[in-house]
C-alpha cells in the first residue's frame, strides 16, 4: 500500500458521488442474488483474477477483474484484444452496443494472455456480454455488474474496555473477500489487536494505520451473515466512541460502525417483582445497565430449590426495562412473547442440589414461600454454552452459585391459591360455533351466549368455573385429553343424571371414568380457555357430545380437583368441590295467544315461547291461500331469554297491502328437530303508522372566524307536519338575542341567516330554538393575523414576473423529476467537484 492517490480511488469517488445524487432520484435496496467464489490474492489488489468464464457473473462494481486463458477452454493467444458490449448476447445487433475494447497482453512470468476488464466505468444492475473471436472460448460470454452491498455492525452500543470483547455482525453479498478495516484515533497496531486472534489472513499497513482481514467462506454461520469478535480485553483502547469503516479492497462496497467504550461497570438492579398465588405466572423486570445480558437465580439450595437462567441481547429490545417471567406452576422461565430480538437460555437446576423440588419430588409446581432473586453475572471461566457457564459457576461443595457481579436482590413472593368461588352453566344455539376462547368471547358479546339453569336438547352447554386462577396451568391444560386432567392435574367433572324408575340407576359421565370405576361413560370436554394470553381466571369448558332429555331430565354436576393436583395435600382426604346443576329439556317452539289474530300493518308482530338458547333464529312464514288473501311472507324470529328456559321469540311481518278478514297460516319450526307449529290467524285491521318525526327540526351551520369578521348562523328549519307553520327562529349568543319570523310549508324546509359582528377574540357558546327545536354549539373568535409590516409588497407587475418565473422553474423540475435542475446537471455538477478535490489532493 502507498500513500499515493491512485486512479481506482478518484473512481470510487466519482461513483459514490454519482451514487448518492442517484438514489435521490431512485432508491433501490436489495442484496444481489448468486455470489462469484473469486476474491483477489491479496488486499493490493484492485481485482480477482478469472480464468473460468463461468466465474464472470456477476462482477462487483468497482473492481477490475483479470481474465487469462489458464482455462482449458479459454485461449487468447494470437488474439489482439476482446469488445464488451452492453445487454444480452442475444440484443447485440450492431456494434453501437460496444461499451469498450480490452487489450490482451502476455504475462511474462506466467505466460498467460490476459486482459483486464475495469468495471468502474460500467452501469450498476446491467448486463453485458463479451464478443471475440469463437476460438477464444469467451464470444457471448455474459456478465451482470452488481453493486456489493455491505452491512457491518456492532452487536451492541457500548462494550467496557477491561471485560468485554463486542461481536460485529457482518453480512455481504459475497463468499468471499478482503475488508480493510480503518478507525478515527486507533492505530494500525490497536487494530490489530482487535482482531488478530480471529483471523488467520490479517495483513497491516502502518503508514495508513490500517488493517486488511480475508472474510472467507468457512467463517460465515449462513449464507451471507459471519459474526467474530472485536477484542477490547486484548487491546489497550482509551473510552470514547469510534467509528469504524469497512471498506472491500476490490469494489465500492463500504460501511461503517460505531461502538462506545466505557469504563463503567455493568449493573443490574430490579424495578419490580409481581408477587403471584401459585400457580401464577410473575413478571420480574429490572434493568442492565452496560450489559446486554443477565443471569437471575431463584431461591437457594437450604430452600430446596435453585433455579437459573441467562438473557441474552437485551440491546435489542426497544425498552431500558427488561421483563422476564417465572411460571410457578411448571417451575420455568419464559420470555414475553414480544421480546422477538431477545434469546433466553434453558433454565438451569444444578444436579447436586439437595431436594431439589423437580428432582426430588414428584411436583413441579413452586410451593407458597418467599423466595431469594438474585439478578447479575456468574463467576465463569467457560462461556462456550449456558450449560458450561452455569456448571462453572456453581460451586457444589458451598451449593451455591458464585458471582461475579451480583447486581441486586428481591424476592419472589408465591402466596396459597385461593379457592374457587363458583360453577355457572351457560348455553347458545346449537349452530354457533366454539373452536377457541375469541369465538366463545365474540358470541358472548353478541348475546349469543347466556347463563341458564334450562337447556334443550342439542344447545351447547359450557361450564365456567369462576377464580380457578393458575395462569400457569393453562397452556399445558389446552394440550391434555380430558383423561389426561385427572392424571396431570387432578381435574374431575361429573355430571350426574337423575334416576327414571324404582329400578333405575343413576348414570355419571366424567372424565376420568376409566379411573376406579368413577363414572359409567367418558365425558366429552373441551378446553375453551386454551390460550395464557386470553386467560382472565375462569376456567370454562364445552360439553362437546350432548347429553339429552332421552338420557336424563336433570344433571346434578361437581368440578373436583383432587390430590393428583400440585395445591392439594395428598395427606388431606378432602378434595376441592364445586356443585352445580341444570336441567335438560325437548326442543320445543309454540305461538302463543297472541298469534290467534295478527294486524294488516307493515312491522306487524306475533310472539311464542320455546326452549332452545336465547340466540336462535327460528324461520317463520305466513302463508294465505289464493282462497283467501293469496300472500306469503318470511320472516327469522330471534329467541329471546326469559325465566326459567321458557324463553320467547317474535316474528315480524310486512302485511300492510294486505286486507283484514282474511285467513292464513302461521308457521314456525326449529330446523334442527324439525319440532314446529303451525295455526291459522285472522288478518284484523291495525291501527294507521305513527310517524315518529312531529313537529320542527332545527339545524345550524357556523364556522369560525378571525376578530374583525362576520358569523354568519344559516339556520335550516324543517317542518315534519303536513300543515304550514310560521315560528320565530332565535339565535342566543353572547348575551345578546336574534330573532326572524320564518314560515315553513308542510313537509318542506326554510333557511334564514343570522349575522353576528364586532365579537372580540374568544370561545362563545350559541343557541337557535325555533318552538321546541333547538340546536347549539360553540363559535371561536381567533386573533387577527396582521402578518409583518416590514415584509415589502410586490406590484401586480413583480408578481406576474415572479409567477412566470415559477411556472418555468416547475417545468424543468418535472422534466428531470429533480427540484430546481435536471438528475443530469446533479450528477455531472457532482462529478466534477469530487474529481476537481482529488486534483487538489495530488
Amino acid at each position: 500500500m502507498t500513500d499515493n492517490t491512485t486512479y481506482r480511488e478518484k473512481g470510487r469517488a466519482v461513483f459514490l458521488a454519482a451514487l448518492m445524487v442517484m438514489s435521490v432520484v431512485a432508491m433501490s435496496a436489495a442484496f444481489a442474488g448468486g455470489a462469484a467464489a473469486t476474491a483477489p490474492a491479496d488486499p493490493d489488489d484492485d481485482g480477482p483474477t478469472v480464468s473460468d468464464p463461468a466465474e464472470l457473473d456477476p462482477v462487483w462494481a468497482g473492481q477490475v477483474v483479470t481474465i487469462n486463458d489458464a482455462h482449458e477452454d479459454v485461449d487468447l493467444e494470437g488474439v489482439s484484444g476482446i469488445e464488451v458490449h452492453e445487454g444480452l448476447s442475444s440484443s447485440d445487433t450492431d456494434s453501437d452496443t460496444r461499451e469498450t475494447t480490452l487489450r490482451i497482453e502476455e504475462n511474462e512470468t506466467t505466460g498467460l494472455h490476459e486482459a483486464e476488464l475495469d468495471t468502474t466505468e460500467l452501469k450498476i444492475d446491467e448486463p453485458y456480454h463479451l464478443v471475440a473471436d469463437e476460438s477464444t472460448g469467451l464470444d457471448e460470454v455474459e456478465f451482470w455488474v452488481e453493486e456489493e452491498d455491505l452491512d457491518v455492525e456492532f452487536d451492541s452500543s457500548t462494550v467496557n474496555e477491561d471485560d468485554e470483547d463486542a461481536v460485529v455482525e457482518f453480512e455481504s453479498d459475497r463468499d468471499e473477500q478482503w475488508v480493510n478495516v480503518t478507525a478515527d484515533d486507533l492505530d494500525y497496531d490497536e487494530l490489530e489487536e482487535l482482531f488478530e486472534n480471529e483471523f488467520d489472513n490479517i495483513e497491516v499497513d502502518d503508514d495508513d494505520d490500517v488493517v486488511s482481514l480475508l472474510v472467507g467462506d468457512d467463517q460465515y454461520e449462513g449464507d451471507d451473515e459471519f459474526e467474530f469478535d472485536a477484542e477490547f480485553t486484548n487491546a489497550d483502547i482509551d473510552t470514547g466512541e469510534y467509528e469504524f469503516t469497512f471498506n472491500v479492497t476490490d469494489s465500492f462496497a463500504e460501511d461503517t460502525a460505531s461502538v462506545t467504550v466505557t469504563d463503567d461497570d455493568a449493573d443490574w438492579e430490579f424495578v419490580d417483582v409481581d408477587s403471584v398465588s401459585e400457580g401464577d405466572i410473575a413478571n420480574i423486570t429490572f434493568t442492565a445497565e452496560e450489559s446486554d445480558e443477565a443471569t437471575l437465580v431463584l431461591g437457594d439450595a437450604d430452600d430446596g430449590y435453585v433455579s437459573a437462567v441467562s438473557v441474552y441481547d437485551l440491546d435489542e429490545l426497544d425498552d431500558d426495562e427488561v421483563v422476564v417471567q417465572f411460571n410457578a406452576h411448571t417451575s420455568t422461565w419464559v420470555l414475553p412473547d414480544d421480546y422477538d430480538d431477545a434469546e433466553i437460555s434453558d433454565e438451569y437446576i444444578p444436579e447436586d442440589a439437595d431436594e431439589n423440588l423437580l428432582d426430588g419430588d414428584d411436583t413441579e409446581s413452586l410451593p407458597a414461600y418467599n423466595w431469594d432473586l438474585s439478578v447479575g453475572e456468574l463467576e465463569s471461566t467457560e462461556d462456550v454454552d449456558a450449560q458450561a457457564y452455569f456448571d462453572d459457576a456453581w460451586d457444589a461443595d458451598e451449593e451455591e452459585f458464585e458471582w461475579e457481579t451480583e447486581g441486586d436482590r428481591d424476592r419472589l413472593v408465591v402466596g396459597d391459591r385461593a379457592d374457587f368461588s363458583d360453577v355457572n352453566v351457560y348455553t347458545a344455539p346449537e349452530d354457533e360455533s366454539v373452536s377457541d376462547f375469541e369465538d366463545y368471547q365474540e358470541a358472548m358479546e353478541d348475546g349469543l351466549i347466556t347463563e341458564t339453569s334450562e337447556i334443550a336438547d342439542d344447545d351447547g352447554v359450557f361450564i365456567e368455573v369462576e377464580d380457578f386462577g393458575a395462569d400457569g396451568m393453562i397452556d399445558e391444560l389446552a394440550e391434555y385429553d380430558v383423561d389426561e386432567l385427572y392424571d396431570e392435574e387432578g381435574i374431575v367433572v361429573e355430571l350426574e343424571g337423575d334416576d327414571d324408575g324404582p329400578f333405575d340407576d343413576e348414570y355419571t359421565w366424567a372424565t376420568n371414568n376409566s379411573v376406579d370405576d368413577h363414572g359409567d361413560e367418558e365425558l366429552a370436554l373441551s378446553l375453551v380457555t386454551d390460550d395464557e394470553d386470553d386467560y382472565e381466571g375462569n376456567l370454562i369448558f364445552e360439553v362437546t357430545e350432548g347429553i339429552t332429555e332421552d338420557d336424563t331430565d336433570s344433571i346434578e354436576g361437581t368440578f373436583i380437583v383432587n390430590y393428583n393436583s400440585d395445591y392439594v395435600d395428598e395427606d388431606d382426604d378432602d378434595d376441592i368441590e364445586l356443585e352445580f346443576a341444570y336441567d335438560l329439556n325437548e326442543r320445543e317452539v309454540e305461538w302463543d295467544d297472541s298469534a290467534d289474530q295478527i294486524e294488516a300493518v307493515d312491522g306487524a308482530t306475533v310472539t311464542g315461547t320455546t326452549t332452545v338458547a336465547p340466540g336462535t333464529e327460528l324461520p317463520a312464514d305466513i302463508d294465505s291461500p289464493s282462497d283467501e288473501g293469496g300472500f306469503v311472507d318470511t320472516t327469522d324470529a330471534v329467541v329471546e331469554a326469559n325465566e326459567d328456559g321458557n324463553n320467547v321469540f317474535t316474528a315480524e311481518f310486512d302485511l300492510g297491502d294486505e286486507q283484514s278478514g282474511v285467513y292464513a297460516d302461521l308457521l314456525v319450526e326449529d330446523s334442527l328437530d324439525e319440532d314446529d307449529d303451525e295455526i291459522e290467524t285472522l288478518l284484523v285491521d291495525g291501527d294507521e303508522p305513527v310517524d315518529d318525526d312531529e313537529g320542527l327540526d332545527v339545524n345550524v351551520d357556523v364556522d369560525d372566524i378571525e376578530e374583525g369578521e362576520t358569523a354568519e348562523f344559516d339556520t335550516t328549519v324543517t317542518n315534519n307536519d303536513a300543515d304550514e307553520v310560521t315560528t320565530t327562529v332565535e339565535l342566543e349568543i353572547a348575551g345578546s338575542v336574534y330573532d326572524a319570523d320564518l314560515t315553513v310549508d308542510g313537509d318542506d324546509s326554510a333557511t334564514v341567516t343570522f349575522e353576528v359582528d364586532g365579537l372580540d377574540a374568544d370561545s362563545y357558546d350559541w343557541k337557535v330554538t325555533a318552538d321546541d327545536a333547538t340546536d347549539e354549539g360553540t363559535l371561536t373568535v381567533t386573533e387577527k393575523d396582521d402578518g409583518d409590516d416590514d415584509a415589502p409588497v410586490d406590484d401586480d407587475d413583480d408578481a406576474a414576473d415572479d409567477d412566470a418565473a415559477d411556472d418555468d422553474d416547475d417545468d424543468e423540475a418535472d422534466d428531470d423529476g429533480t427540484p430546481g435542475f435536471g438528475v443530469a446537471v446533479a450528477i455531472s455538477a457532482l462529478i466534477g467537484a469530487a474529481m476537481l478535490a482529488l486534483r487538489r489532493q495530488n
